[in-house]
């Protein structure tokens, strides 16, 4: 085993972090991470010499929640993965994953926020070159087109369900954007809600809470136009759970916004006869992102009819495991608008 003593803070002293020694074999260094004032921290490098993998542990406490990587250099090659906590064999704690050759794109994927009280940036390479703030305003502000990145609770990836797993995030574009996101896990119990909300100026374009009797349809993408989006996760009190992770990114909504009205949009995920009913039928271009599966109660007859004005699709269609021979359904579709990958 191994013991590390942690940066004191006075209102708690020196805490310490206890590793499996057969993770930490191999770590040739722990720094530490020094901000003063928050949105001014000393660059930090970690080198790995001659052993295959370095570490820094960072802590945070109550009165500073969060800590935000805003860029990385990783040298020739190097993968930097990040835990929520110490260091496990298994990863079951492995939260993200960076791996470059030099410098990553920040405005793709970073600045990034993490929260939890210990993370661990453990380096597979030669030496990497970390950037911090202490400071929201990179994360949440001035978000461009073509953004990465990631929500979670508090306390997602800890290991264990936790109390006050609560947590609130924005972020605020600076033009309109689509926000294309998925939830990839979501711990609904106990009444735990997520509440997705997103507004296009001072027009609300999607609000949506999910609960344990309307949850989310998990890795689904959804997609809606607008220059702001907040994402809540509330807990009731003193009641444990694993908590919440959901990826997004900003895509350019210049195909929203020239070719269709809002009456054209079509905001639901899977085409079902319920969601059906929503689909604007007489609109020649419509927007939206949506999936065609097995779980799909239509008809090719029922499709048909509901696609016969469609003309131009802006956005997304994801077809698979269909029980549908042929996609004569989509005999008038002549234009379809959007990344080629979500055509499928």
């Amino acid at each position: 085993m191994t013991v590390a003593a942690l940066e004191p803070f006075y209102d708690t002293g020196s805490m310490l972090l206890f590793q499996d020694f057969e993770n930490t074999k191999d770590f040739n260094e722990y720094q530490c991470l020094i901000c003063y004032p928050e949105d001014v921290c000393d660059s930090v490098v970690i080198n790995c010499g001659n052993t295959e993998s370095a570490a820094l542990s960072t802590i945070t406490m109550s009165s500073q929640p969060a800590e935000y990587l805003k860029e990385i250099w990783l040298g020739d090659y190097g993968v930097l993965d990040v835990y929520m906590g110490r260091l496990t064999r298994e990863k079951s704690n492995l939260i993200t994953s960076y791996q470059s050759y030099g410098k990553i794109n920040t405005s793709s994927y970073l600045p990034q926020k993490f929260q939890g009280t210990v993370r661990t940036y453990h380096l597979h390479g030669h030496s990497a070159n970390l950037h911090f703030t202490l400071s929201p305003e990179l994360f949440t502000n001035n978000v461009p087109v073509g953004r990465h990145g990631f929500f979670s609770s508090k306390f997602y990836k800890s290991g264990t369900p936790q109390k006050n797993q609560d947590s609130f995030d924005y972020i605020r574009t600076t033009d309109t954007v689509i926000f294309n996101f998925e939830i990839t896990d979501a711990d609904l119990a106990w009444g735990s809600t997520l509440n997705i909300w997103i507004r296009d100026k001072s027009v609300v374009t999607y609000n949506k809470t999910f609960t344990t009797s309307s949850p989310p349809n998990l890795l689904a993408p959804i997609m809606a136009t607008g220059n702001y989006m907040e994402v809540s996760y509330k807990t009731n009190y003193g009641q444990l759970t694993n908590g919440y992770f959901m990826k997004f990114e900003t895509l350019d909504s210049s195909g929203f916004r020239n070719y269709t009205n809002p009456s054209c949009e079509f905001n639901q995920t899977f085409l079902i006869q319920i969601t059906a009913q929503k689909f604007p039928k007489i609109c020649s271009t419509v927007c939206g992102h949506f999936i065609i599966n097995e779980n799909t109660d239509l008809n090719v007859e029922q499709l048909t009819e509901l696609f016969k004005n469609m003309r131009i699709l802006v956005g997304g269609l994801r077809i698979s495991n269909t029980k549908f021979e042929n996609l004569r359904f989509l005999a008038g579709l002549r234009r379809f608008v959007g990344d080629p990958r979500s055509f499928l």
